[in-house]
């Protein structure tokens, strides 16, 4: 083998060096890119989940108020009813000690 032959084989193997480290960078690159599309679309997904949660939570918050309301309108109505039961029972006791039910 003489030195052209040597010479002609190394730049050969650099040449397919360099296409490899070529298609390496290509591959890198094509990476890169599916690595930060993915990262946007869970980035995507968590801000739509928060929101979800934030929705929830407001729906809870909202049920929870309305549930309360609920409650407090039915003890008002049960200290009113509690209230004209009591004066009820003042009338009747007090016709029955002065007598009008003994006819």
């Amino acid at each position: 083998m003489n030195l052209e032959q040597i010479v002609e084989q190394l730049a050969q193997a650099q040449l397919r060096t360099q296409h490899t480290i070529d298609n390496l960078a290509s591959a890198v690159h094509r990476l890169m890119t599916t690595i930060s599309s993915l990262a946007s679309t869970v980035e995507g997904y968590v801000i739509e989940s928060h929101t979800g949660m934030e929705v929830q939570n407001r729906s809870i918050t909202d049920l929870t108020a309305s549930v309360q309301r609920y409650v407090d309108a039915a003890n008002t109505r049960m200290a009113m009813m509690e209230q004209n039961l009591d004066n009820l029972i003042r009338i009747i006791t007090a016709e029955h000690k002065n007598g009008k039910s003994q006819k």
